[in-house]
Order: structure tokens, then C-alpha cells, then sequence
């Protein structure tokens, strides 16, 4: 698949995540005011993606419930991605409506039931999973290397749409975006999974990453020194000792590279608004309205 075409597309400033003194400074500002300045003041400012060769598999998560967003979502990442796209997965519910999408968007079908741990799968005996799907969604994303052929993957979730032209890459290091989204507890999730470790001032949440098979194995061998067991199988352990909402991939993946891998990336601003979920806007409108930003996000949380 071709990409999509780089001209037009402004420079941007880094914003420093790998720059600790830039990052601590920009943490000194109020959250809400970061995020108003960005979104309505520097968004203007001249920011651009070279265009990238490298091949990309892109990953997305699926509820049935989700389809709407999903197509939406697939078809911001067929114009706006400048890399050439292997393929599109989606990693779904064991349901006819999903599979009948997949082949409706050109996208691979993978049964999240064929790819996720019998424990990711149990279910109490009111018929309730044990573990719920936003956790099975995120377990997707970090066993992706597991049942994909891949060396970069592209994890998006199904309900962010992209507004311009992005890359993911900047020579050989990967982009990683950072957001206002940080929530404590995260923290408490990350350190139990890779040992004693800094947070990264900013948070990694902006809904989208790529995932770089070297640096994934890595960090899985990280976790098994640690932990002793697999980080699928460490995750599963600590779900209970808190609750569900206790992990986030983004956070733990990018506080691995920012404490153990710091040259194999750089930072921007995410550049994202979010919209009312329950309003189904088309992506032309979504374009004229948020076009100056890099993406928009239709969910609730």
C-alpha cells in the first residue's frame, strides 16, 4: 500500500522527552493549562512527518460495539500514515458482525480467542469474564509479536482517528507521543512489571504507538528477571491486587525505553481532542474542525 503524501506537512518542535530538563520544566505547568496552550495556541505552529520507508503492520483491538469508529479509524490510517502498510489487523471478538467488517475494510481477521492466555479468557461463574476486555485489548497489543510476523506494529485504538499526516519514526529512532493523560496508579502497575524505575514526566497515553519487536522482547526479558514469569503471566498475577484499570501499555512501554533504551527515541506532543463519543461525525467534518491537531478520540475516558 502506498503512503500518503508528505507535502504540506509543517515541522514541529520536539518536546523534549528524552531532554529530562525540558520535560521537568514543562511538568511545573499546570496539566490544563499545557493542554489549552498546545491545542489552541502552538497546534498553529509550523510541525512536520518525513515520510518514512519503513513498512508497518498496524494492529487494532475490536469490539463488536466499536465497529462504527473502527471504520473510521481504518480509513484516517490508510491516508494519513506515511509509511507503506504491510497489512491491517484486527485482533477481535469471536463474532460474525467483526469478521463480516474485516473483510468489508481489507483487514486481517485475528480470533482474540486464538491469540489471548487461557487465563485472559476465564470467566466467573455468572458467565462475567475475569478479566475484562479494555484489559484483554491492552494484553492484544503486548503479545502482538507473538502471533505477527512483523518487526514494526502500529497499535491504534479503534476509537482515535487521524487528522494529518504522521510518521513514527525519525531516522533510526522511534517517535513516541506524549500526552496530559497521566494517572498515578499506572506507575504502581509499571514498577511492579520492571523493577525500581523513573516515571517519565509526561505521559505515553495518546491512544496510538508503534512497538518495535527488538525493544518488546526486551522489555518482556526484563520483566521475566524481575518477576520471574512471562509479563503476560506477571500482568495476570497483579490484576487482582488492585483493580483493572491499574495497567496501561502506553505507560509501560514507554517508560521502558525512557529508562533503559533513552537513544531509541524522541518525543512530541500528541496534539489530540476528543469528541462526544455517542455523536457519529463524519471524518471530513472532523477534519475541517480539528485539522490543525495530529489526532481526535471518541471515547469517554
Amino acid at each position: 500500500m502506498t503512503s500518503a503524501s508528505a507535502r504540506g506537512i509543517q515541522a514541529s518542535p520536539n518536546l523534549g522527552g528524552n531532554q529530562g530538563k525540558a520535560s521537568a520544566t514543562m511538568l511545573k505547568v499546570p496539566r490544563l493549562v499545557r493542554k489549552r496552550f498546545h491545542t489552541r495556541v502552538w497546534c498553529y505552529a509550523p510541525r512536520r512527518f518525513p515520510a518514512s520507508d519503513k513498512p508497518l503492520t498496524v494492529l487494532i483491538p475490536l469490539a463488536s460495539k466499536d465497529i462504527g469508529n473502527a471504520r473510521k479509524a481504518i480509513a484516517s490510517l490508510r491516508r494519513h500514515l506515511l509509511h507503506p502498510v504491510a497489512e491491517i489487523v484486527v485482533a477481535g471478538q469471536d463474532r460474525d458482525d467483526v469478521r463480516a467488517f474485516c473483510a468489508e475494510a481489507g483487514a486481517r481477521y485475528i480470533n482474540e480467542l486464538d491469540v489471548l492466555p487461557e487465563r485472559a479468557k476465564a470467566r466467573r461463574d455468572d458467565g462475567a469474564p475475569v478479566v475484562n476486555g479494555w484489559v484483554r485489548q491492552q494484553l492484544l497489543k503486548l503479545l502482538s509479536f507473538h502471533y505477527l510476523d512483523a518487526v514494526n506494529v502500529f497499535v491504534s485504538d479503534s476509537d482515535t482517528f487521524l487528522m494529518r499526516d504522521i510518521s513514527l519514526v525519525d531516522g533510526d529512532r522511534q517517535l513516541l507521543f506524549l500526552s496530559d493523560e497521566y494517572t498515578g496508579r499506572y506507575h504502581v502497575m509499571t514498577t511492579r512489571l520492571l523493577g525500581p524505575v523513573r516515571r517519565h514526566p509526561r505521559s505515553f497515553i495518546a491512544h496510538q504507538m508503534l512497538l518495535r519487536r527488538e525493544l518488546m522482547e526486551a522489555l518482556e526479558a526484563r520483566v521475566l528477571e524481575v518477576r520471574g514469569v512471562s509479563l503476560i503471566d506477571a500482568i495476570l498475577d497483579d490484576i487482582d491486587l488492585a483493580t483493572q484499570s491499574c495497567l496501561s501499555e502506553y505507560e509501560l512501554y514507554g517508560n521502558y525505553l525512557y529508562n533503559f533504551r533513552p537513544g531509541s527515541f524522541v518525543t512530541r506532543y500528541w496534539y489530540n481532542a476528543k469528541v462526544d463519543p455517542n455523536v457519529d461525525v463524519p471524518l471530513d467534518e472532523l477534519r475541517a474542525r480539528f485539522g490543525r491537531l495530529n489526532t481526535v478520540s471518541a471515547h469517554l475516558h
